[in-house]
């Protein structure tokens, strides 16, 4: 069983990554979060070809990475506060799989 995380650029290493897994790979994977996604707004919020209910983006208000653009402000810069909800997602997922 494997957890993908990633945030801002590592969001988009993530995406392509596991769209260019073979699904026998991607069916190992319990769940995905991202954090400050550059491909958010590209990929509507998903992982293209991968299950919707294993991916967890979460985007600060006023991110402006997460819109589409590059412009880093502030918002992309504050998320460790919201680890946690990414914890509770992935371990969500693992005990499901299990």
């Amino acid at each position: 069983m494997l957890v993908v995380g990633g945030y801002s650029q590592g969001a988009a290493v993530a995406h392509g990554a596991i769209e260019s897994l073979p699904s026998s790979v991607q069916d190992r994977i319990a769940g995905v979060v991202t954090y400050g996604d550059t491909q958010n707004a590209q990929d509507n919020g998903q992982i293209d070809n991968f299950p919707a209910d294993k991916v967890k983006v979460i985007c600060n208000n006023g991110d402006m990475v997460c819109v589409g653009t590059l412009v880093i402000l502030a918002p992309h810069l504050d998320y460790r506060r919201r680890a946690g909800e990414g914890v509770d997602f992935l371990v969500e997922k693992i005990n499901a799989a299990l």
